[in-house]
């Protein structure tokens, strides 16, 4: 072993010092592309936040995401934004599973995968993610990546009716209503707890309920 390669051996554990002795080092990074991504200054956040990235932060971790997918700051890169994304839905970021699963839904910077589509989906619904539960109930609905269940729609368009409800989202839950009504409607399918679409409707408006609601909308975006 050289001299120049003791060198560099030297310095990476040197480095890795600074990290293990100054935690707050890597915390403080994260803090600085959480506040130039929050007044869009993604020019200077991009470098900082793939950085606090990289150190694995998960919200520098979605933030670079985010940047890559839109092209905020970088070169639009699909590819490199799912790979974002992942690495912060496997740390528990719901915002990051819900849109990792639109992604494969869509095969966009992945191979489309249905299955893989559900699984993101799932995880970001079980954390009480609007958007995330109300495309579980979609994919129930329609049967991709799972087995079609209206049962399952309904209970996922009625949780994501009541997340949207919490999120001052009244026009969201009433299209949740709406698709609980049409799985028996526009689909044919049997579904024995219809009865929730009345209860979401129950609980948008109480006693003074209208004779008549929105029409149901798309997927979430």
């Amino acid at each position: 072993m050289g001299k120049k390669d003791l060198l560099k051996l030297t310095l990476a554990g040197w480095l890795a010092l600074i990290g293990w002795v100054n935690p707050g080092w890597a915390a403080n990074v994260a803090d600085r592309c959480q506040q130039l991504y929050k007044n869009i200054q993604y020019e200077q956040a991009f470098p900082v936040c793939r950085k606090a990235a990289e150190q694995g932060n998960a919200g520098a971790q979605f933030n670079l995401a985010v940047m890559y997918d839109f092209g905020k700051g970088v070169r639009q890169d699909y590819a490199k934004a799912a790979k974002w994304y992942r690495k912060a839905a496997e740390q528990g970021n719901a915002n990051a599973q819900f849109i990792l699963g639109r992604m494969y839904q869509n095969g966009k910077g992945v191979w489309q995968d249905y299955l893989k589509a559900v699984k993101w989906y799932r995880k970001a619904a079980e954390q009480g993610n609007a958007g995330a539960q109300f495309n579980l109930a979609v994919m129930y609905a329609s049967g991709h990546g799972v087995l079609q269940s209206s049962a399952a729609a309904a209970d996922w368009y009625y949780k994501a009716g009541l997340s949207y409800l919490r999120k001052g989202k009244k026009d969201d839950a009433l299209r949740c209503v709406e698709r609980i009504k049409d799985l028996k409607t526009a689909l044919h399918l049997r579904v024995p707890n219809a009865f929730l679409a009345d209860k979401l409707l129950t609980t948008i408006y109480g006693s003074s309920m209208p004779k008549t609601s929105p029409a149901p909308g798309k997927i979430q975006k």
